[in-house]
């Protein structure tokens, strides 16, 4: 942090460049403009960074337009799902339950269309337009678009219209590395998701500021490799590759800075951190005392060894190495609206941090 600054700023800084972004998602020009980004930040502080590139199957959306009787309303499509050009008024119309950031299994989504084009209405939201994550396994054969829960009335009787025109291909992202401290075979990983589907600024934005920060502070004090990875929310296919390819050797530990852990509710300038912010972890009741108090210290409850994780800690817990991961949600999580002036502030990014750091050296000590 710069010495003039007040507590958050830099933070804030990092979260408003990342969320200038127009979206995160993965395989795009603007994640290849964020990968650059993130690896210029770690090596002005000082990292050595590199990157690993992996193929994965691409869905491309090379036009996407629904209107309500004759008026044109923001959509975003389901991934995976449809292929081919359609321009159609024969659609299928659904008031569809987000189900926050879930992949929207196919069997979850067959119950509720049929065969045609389906224009889904997004409920639960406060009117918001959401998006579900997704994975290339989950394959639909018509195409199906997503609006705003504040349309679902109009939906059900207006003329609809749906131009899409979607194909998939194969595509390529990378995740990227950046080690403090000097080359070590059991190093600290710090890993952190770098995509998703909007700017992201509190999802995603808060936990990559923090995670350079940490980053940076403990590897003055030991080897730590940072790890930011793409694909989250696509199957969360850059950990998956990192796992299954031992992409970062055999940890010491490894803490997962997850989704939305420092975003809440901003009103006329004051934030209210999200009260759903987790932290989990993989020791022990008897051994992590400490972990859960310095994370209740800042409000944080913890999971201690909890038989389901959640995002890319299902992944990681694989590699049977003491794991703390911290997520959370928060109510523009997944929307176009999470943009950072709505859902952080800098004294919620400072609060946070100091909660994020106080946390993990609890747990570093009590994992040994």
């Amino acid at each position: 942090m710069m010495a003039n600054d007040a507590p958050g700023s830099s933070l804030y800084r990092l979260v408003a460049e990342y969320g200038g972004f127009e979206h995160h998602r993965t395989g795009t020009e603007h994640e290849r403009e964020t990968q650059a980004w993130l690896g210029d930040h770690l090596t002005d502080r000082g990292a050595v960074v590199r990157t690993a590139t992996y193929d994965f199957d691409q869905f491309v959306v090379a036009e996407h337009h629904v209107t309500l009787d004759g008026e044109a309303v923001e959509a975003m499509p389901l991934w995976y799902a449809g292929a081919g050009h359609h321009d159609t008024s024969d659609v299928d119309r659904i008031v569809w339950p987000f189900a926050g950031g879930n992949h929207g299994t196919d069997d979850a989504w067959a119950s509720l269309i049929g065969t045609r084009p389906t224009v889904a209405a997004t409920a639960g939201l406060d009117g918001k337009l959401g998006v579900p994550n997704r994975a290339p396994r989950f394959t639909l054969d018509q195409p199906v678009s997503l609006i705003a829960g504040s349309f679902a009335e109009q939906l059900l009787e207006a003329d609809v219209r749906v131009v899409a025109d979607f194909h998939r291909t194969t595509g390529e992202s990378v995740n990227v590395f950046g080690r403090f401290g000097g080359e070590s075979a059991s190093p600290l990983v710090i890993t952190t998701p770098m995509t998703g589907w909007f700017a992201c600024a509190g999802e995603r934005g808060t936990g990559i500021a923090i995670a350079i920060e940490l980053a940076t502070r403990l590897g003055g004090e030991r080897p730590v490799l940072f790890v930011g990875t793409t694909g989250h929310e696509i199957g969360y296919l850059g950990v998956d590759r990192l796992v299954n390819e031992a992409g970062f050797g055999t940890p010491a530990a490894i803490v997962h800075i997850g989704a939305s852990t420092a975003a809440g509710v901003v009103l006329d300038g004051e934030g209210t951190l999200s009260p759903t912010r987790l932290a989990l972890s993989s020791l022990p009741a008897a051994d992590g005392r400490a972990v859960v108090d310095a994370a209740a210290d800042g409000g944080l409850n913890v999971l201690e060894n909890p038989p389901d994780w959640f995002g890319e800690g299902e992944m990681l817990k694989r590699l049977d190495v003491p794991l703390l991961s911290f997520v959370g949600t928060f109510p523009d999580f997944h929307t176009p609206l999470d943009v950072v002036e709505r859902v952080t502030t800098p004294s919620m990014l400072a609060d946070a941090s100091a909660t994020v750091e106080h946390t993990v050296r609890a747990f570093l000590d009590a994992a040994g």
